[in-house]
């Protein structure tokens, strides 16, 4: 397993579970040290939802990804990437958006069972807290994510839309930020320390 991230750690585990001899190679001193490090460690099943669908309208794929879901394209695109993003932007019908929504909701809920099924076995105590807040900060912004909002609708997956006040109560740094519109709670997410998890 060439890297020791949370991806290779939790690779190299299953694999020696099962019975295989496993090497990881990593090149700095420890496990975690590089993208597993700073990354955000949010545990969610309800955001996989937005990535499984695109939305459709008149903009391009290119505004779709910057405003929707922070991604933005660099030089270097190879055709297999123009393909993904071709096949992910194209329009899908009732059928296949469904199967869409159903197989991400899927393997994230089970992804879910087995971190919790991990932590309850190897009795793991990292930092982490319930809920995920998401604040978007300006009117414009919350046009952009209706689409989000609606396909958790339609899921049935708990949220609930808080203005900057009520934010505020569950996240007091958010007053010593920049102003925002309003906020998403998602109360069955997860977010938690990443590295001392995969040091664990």
């Amino acid at each position: 397993v060439i890297g020791a991230g949370i991806v290779g750690i939790t690779t190299a585990y299953e694999l020696a579970r099962d019975g295989h001899d496993i090497s990881v190679f990593e090149r700095t001193g420890a496990a975690a040290e590089g993208a597993s490090f700073a990354n955000t460690g949010v545990m969610s099943t309800s955001m996989t939802l937005p990535w499984s669908v695109a939305p459709h309208s008149n903009r391009t794929a290119l505004d779709l990804f910057r405003s929707l879901h922070g991604i933005t394209l660099k030089k270097g695109l190879t055709r297999q990437d123009l393909h993904w993003l071709w096949s992910w932007g194209k329009p899908a019908n009732a059928v296949t958006q469904a199967i869409r929504k159903n197989a991400a909701h899927a393997l994230a809920s089970y992804s879910q069972c087995q971190l919790q099924a991990k932590e309850a076995e190897l009795a793991l105590e990292f930092q982490h807290s319930a809920g995920h807040l998401l604040t978007v900060p300006t009117q414009a912004s919350h046009r952009n994510v209706a689409f989000v909002l609606a396909s958790l609708k339609d899921n049935g997956i708990p949220f609930t839309e808080l203005t900057p006040t009520q934010a505020i109560k569950i996240e007091p740094a958010l007053a010593l930020s920049d102003p925002i519109h309003c906020a998403i709670h998602l109360p069955n997410d997860r977010t938690g320390n990443c590295r001392q998890f995969a040091l664990l």
